[in-house]
């Protein structure tokens, strides 16, 4: 047989196809092999349902190979061969959850092998799940309806959205604990057995809880009362590795990086923003990254990654002496009593028994009352998972994880929840779509709204200009920025009454010049300062600038653009 390249057994349907509704019978046509017909009428009985079956069988496999055509229509056959035996309407409004419960125990009661039964049902409920979409209705997926077999979603593992939101809420209980704690320290009274027995860690030890092997007289002396521990001492000097944890996980909630780059965090992480203030850049290395990577984080939240970090540092600092050379850059030290030495980094193991530990000590469960599996290495993908369900942006998604292809970005954020989310999204965008085809007219204030949504607005109402809807690139300026100063088509007419604007504006600048970062200004604000001054009043007559300088004296100065 002659060969025939494997880019060649796929077939795309015929564009003709969308065209029609519900053909009675279709024919693949392939290169080197006779055409591939299926029938409506093969199917027996519901010829209503069988068409429309037969329609999304060819939108949904047509692009498959030939022998798993082939079986999937054998599957199709069987889910129609139940509703004919079930004595199910041939109405389209049948095809519907409660239809697919029905096949599902019956498919369950099939003397078949447990892949055909999974492959069967699987072949019904996504042409059932495609027909629905069609008109506008929601039929949800079955999780793992057969475990154990080819099992549903994205294999990247993930919490759930309630495991998500206790496990923030416990760390950032803990990590409220473990700072007070540590922040009072300076205020315990001297003369009392804690003061008394700090004074002694921090005189003769350095700040950090010996080890009892090493310091049996300490040992002695200080840890023969129930009332004091090595962990509850410690936490007022120094962090713990059970201390630490809280802020291990809350730092990887906010920057969404992987667990193993961010156990080696480093302590100069986090860098100031030149063009804003309030917020800071955090920065750090990824193995088999091309490239660093880095997040913009508001550092003015309680909870915020760089107000976090900064707490770590504050709490590692007292073991840097301690810790060795190697690791006296890293972010994340502890006390350790059971490594080499005082002090050690957070390894994957230690993190994995903390988080088992913190898990059992929150009593953290799913909905329905069981123990929730978490490692560190779940945060990220369960974080770009949450962030995609509440913006719909991929784009953005792929931003905050520093991805350069989108199509890793999909692996992480598409699970059964999403695929319910878009299945939503679909079926009230194709019942609005077909109301739009019923009654012919649509709502003149969403068109208004659309039409207004992209209108430029004025520079010194932008916020943020490397954030603006015309970006074209993360780090670029907004195109928009210093509108309309940048339109190259820009004409100002010799006219008080236009002028005035302008030198409005440029007093406003010059009143905010001396206060703010001299880069700053000069990256945000320092083409329109110069652009006003230097090209638009020179080329104006003395008369005008006279006349407009005469007329704002008489107006109000502009708003403060940028407070101190």
């Amino acid at each position: 047989m002659k060969h025939v390249p494997l880019s060649r057994y796929r077939v795309s349907v015929d564009p003709d196809l969308l065209r029609r509704i519900d053909p009675h019978e279709y024919t693949f046509e392939m290169v080197g092999y006779p055409g591939q017909t299926f029938r409506a009428a093969e199917l027996g009985s519901h010829p209503v349902i069988s068409r429309i079956l037969l329609g999304a069988f060819i939108e949904r496999y047509g692009a498959l190979g030939r022998g798993t055509r082939a079986t999937r229509w054998v599957h199709v056959g069987a889910f129609v061969d139940h509703l004919a035996h079930d004595g199910e309407p041939d109405d389209v409004a049948s095809l519907d959850e409660a239809l697919l419960k029905r096949y599902l125990l019956a498919v369950k009661r099939k003397d078949w092998a447990a892949k055909t039964k999974h492959s069967s049902f699987k072949t019904a409920e996504e042409l059932v799940v495609l027909i629905a979409r069609r008109h506008g209705k929601l039929v949800r997926r079955t999780a793992a309806p057969f475990p154990g077999i080819r099992r549903a979603g994205n294999p990247t593992p993930r919490l759930s959205p309630l495991a998500l939101v206790k496990i923030i809420a416990a760390a950032k209980r803990e990590a409220d604990d473990v700072w007070e704690t540590f922040t009072s320290a300076p205020s315990v009274d001297p003369s009392s057995r804690l003061g008394e027995i700090l004074s002694i860690i921090t005189s003769k030890y350095g700040g950090i809880v010996p080890k009892s092997s090493t310091e049996r007289n300490f040992s002695r002396r200080c840890l023969n009362n129930a009332e004091f521990s090595v962990e509850s001492l410690s936490r007022y000097l120094c962090a713990t590795p059970d201390s630490l944890l809280p802020f291990l996980i809350l730092i990887a909630y906010e920057t969404a990086a992987n667990a193993d780059p961010l156990r080696a965090f480093k302590r100069n992480c986090v860098h100031d923003d030149v063009l804003f203030r309030d917020r800071a850049i955090i920065v750090w290395e990824k193995g088999r990254a091309k490239k660093e990577q880095r997040v913009s984080r508001d550092r003015r939240g309680k909870y915020s990654a760089p107000a976090l970090i900064a707490k770590v540092r504050a709490m590692t600092e007292p073991l840097l002496q301690a810790a060795p050379p190697h690791l006296r850059s890293r972010l994340f030290l502890a006390r350790n009593g059971k490594a080499e030495g005082l002090v050690a980094g957070i390894s994957p193991s230690l993190s994995e028994y903390l988080i088992a530990r913190f898990i059992t000590r929150n009593n953290v469960t799913e909905e329905d009352g069981s123990r929730v599996h978490f490692t560190l290495e779940m945060m990220r993908p369960s974080v770009l998972a949450a962030v995609y369900r509440q913006t719909g942006d991929l784009l953005a998604t792929a931003r905050l994880a520093n991805h350069v292809s989108l199509a890793t970005t999909i692996r992480y954020v598409i699970d059964r929840i999403t695929d319910e989310m878009h299945d939503i999204a679909i079926a009230d965008m194709q019942r609005r779509f077909n109301e739009i085809i019923q009654e012919g007219e649509t709502d003149d204030s969403q068109q208004d709204q659309a039409a207004t949504s992209n209108a430029r607005r004025e520079s010194s109402d932008c916020r943020n200009p490397y954030a603006a809807p015309f970006s074209r690139r993360p780090g670029e300026v907004c195109p928009s920025w210093l509108w309309p100063l940048n339109d190259p088509g820009l004409v100002v007419a010799d006219d008080p009454d236009v002028v005035v604007h302008h030198v409005r504006h440029l007093r406003a600048l010059e009143a905010r010049r001396d206060l703010i970062p001299m880069r700053r200004f000069d990256l945000l604000y320092g083409d329109a300062y110069r652009i006003i001054r230097d090209d638009i009043l020179t080329r104006m007559s003395p008369a005008t600038i006279a006349a407009a300088n005469a007329a704002a004296d008489l107006l109000p100065p502009l708003p403060v653009f940028e407070s101190d």
